[in-house]
Formats: structure tokens, sequence, C-alpha cells
């Protein structure tokens, strides 16, 4: 069970979300191809395959590039962090309110959602310290409904919406399924 975690972390994070919609045939197929993958990695490190340094680089540019994004998204560097504030409580301050703005502006729809891969948000809840603040989780949640409600009030379309006056139109409307009468001629 645990090398099945460990994949579906590794997979695109949509092929994941696509799971809780799957039919029977669509989680076999992914399980067959896990369990192939699972057996080829066993089989390069019994045989004693390594990565090349190109394939590392890859990798290494791939993980830079997705953490590149974070960072834009969030309006955070670790050099900002740095030069923003001489002390850690300054600092995670600082961070903590680049974090709070970003999802501000992701739950009003300003900004895109970028969740963190599977893979570091792992590495990070293994590494870093973290807890859960209950009643942080609250004002959240009391925020992104606000931020929605002020959101959905401001869209056309929404609320008030006009309705046609009940009954037929003040003034009678011509058919135009009948031919006008000409006049006979004398």
């Amino acid at each position: 069970m645990k090398d099945l975690v460990r994949w579906l972390f590794a997979i695109d994070p949509r092929y994941a979300q696509m799971m809780a919609t799957a039919n029977d045939s669509q989680v076999d197929l992914l399980l067959h191809q896990l369990v192939q993958r699972t057996m080829a990695l066993h089989e390069a490190d019994s045989s004693g395959v390594q990565l090349t340094e190109s394939e590392w680089a890859e990798i290494r540019q791939q993980y830079d590039s997705t953490v590149m994004v974070l960072e834009r998204s969030l309006n955070l560097t670790p050099a900002m962090i740095h030069d923003s504030a001489t002390t850690e409580e300054g600092r995670a301050r600082l961070a903590m309110a680049r974090v709070n703005d970003y999802f501000d502006r992701a739950i009003a729809g300003q900004a895109q959602f970028l969740p963190i891969p599977p893979l570091l948000a792992q590495v990070l809840r293994d590494q870093g310290d973290w807890s859960i603040d209950a009643a942080a989780v609250q004002r959240a949640v009391e925020r992104a409904t606000a931020l929605r409600a002020s959101a959905d009030s401001l869209r056309p379309g929404r609320g008030a919406q006009l309705q046609p006056a009940p009954g037929p139109p003040p003034v009678a409307q011509p058919d135009s399924s009948k031919r006008p009468v000409r006049p006979p001629v004398q």
C-alpha cells in the first residue's frame, strides 16, 4: 500500500484526481501500469542501473522550474525573505503574509491556484516544522466565503435578473403567419 501511495504522489495530480470518478477498468489499467513500473524499477535497481547526469539535470530543471512558478505566484523568494527581515520570526511573518495574500487572490479569482507537487509537499511535511491551527482554518473558511460572495455579486448574470412581465404584451403583435389582405381590384 505504501508503494501505491508513493506512486500516486509521483504521477500527474490530474490523474490522481480522476481516480475518484474512474470506473473499474480505468482503475485496473492504472494499477497494472503502476505494477509494471514498480517491477521495472526493482529490475533496474537489481541490475545497478543509474540515471545519467543528463537525466538528473532534466529532473533538477523540472523541479527548479516548478519552484520558480510557485515563487512567482507567491511573490516570495529565499533572497527576498533574507533581505526583508532580520529575525527568524520576521521572516516567518513575511512568508505567511505573502502566502495569505496569494490565497486571497486565488480565492477571489485574481490568481491561478497552483497546487504544490505532491512529492515536494511530502518533503516539506517530512523536513519542516508545521502544525494545523483550527482557529486559523476557521478564519480562512470565513475569509474565503466572504471573498467568494463578494466576487459572485460583482459578476454579470449573478444576483437579480430581469424577468418578463406576467401576461401578454401590452400592444398586440402582428401575426407574421397571415398574409396581408389586398383590397379587391375594380
